[in-house]
């Protein structure tokens, strides 16, 4: 025995055209929503104008406690071969590291603005704070230190970044990417 035979399909029910039209005329006896009347309004008092006040600039932030828990200076750093010179970047130059092969010398340029005479330049890592004199030029302040300097160790190994400190200055946190140690590296 099939379990759905042909024979007996179920019966068809059609809906009575009486049925239809009652329902239908039913639905039209709805009443439509009334239809919105414009209100006369009241003349209304001309609104004050109000003068746009100048936004005083935000202040800066404080100094933090602690050079760990400051913000990261923006920028990236990119690494060329020049001549006999490796040069490493950051920011667009707002910090720049050079070898010099010949005289296995590393030289450290901040830009600075203003730059003149003979500056603190203070360089702090996890390891240490080392303080080098560094000379204005062509607005940067310039520090050269020795190939094998113990600073540019600390630089290469601190734990993630290093802070840059020169008078007058705002203070650099700048991370100790690959870039750096390669500088340190072709020199030596």
């Amino acid at each position: 025995m099939k379990a759905n035979p042909r024979g007996r399909a179920l019966p068809v029910r059609l809906v009575s055209a009486p049925a239809l039209a009652l329902t239908l005329f039913a639905a039209g006896c709805i009443p439509a929503p009334p239809a919105s009347t414009p209100t006369p309004s009241a003349s209304r008092p001309a609104q004050p104008q109000v003068q746009p006040t100048a936004t005083p600039a935000p202040r800066p932030l404080p100094e933090p406690a602690n050079w760990r828990d400051a913000p990261v200076t923006p920028g990236t750093w990119s690494w060329a071969q020049s001549g006999p010179r490796s040069v490493a970047d950051f920011g667009g130059s707002l910090f720049t590291m050079r070898c010099d092969t010949r005289n296995a010398t590393v030289t450290l340029e901040r830009r600075a603005q203003g730059a003149a005479g003979r500056v603190t330049m203070g360089i702090t890592t996890m390891q240490d704070t080392h303080t080098v004199t560094a000379e204005a030029r062509q607005g940067y302040y310039v520090a050269t230190l020795p190939a094998r300097s113990p600073i540019l160790d600390d630089m290469a190994f601190t734990r993630g970044r290093f802070a840059l400190s020169t008078q007058g200055q705002p203070t650099l946190y700048i991370p100790s990417w690959t870039e750096v140690s390669r500088v340190i590296e072709d020199c030596r």
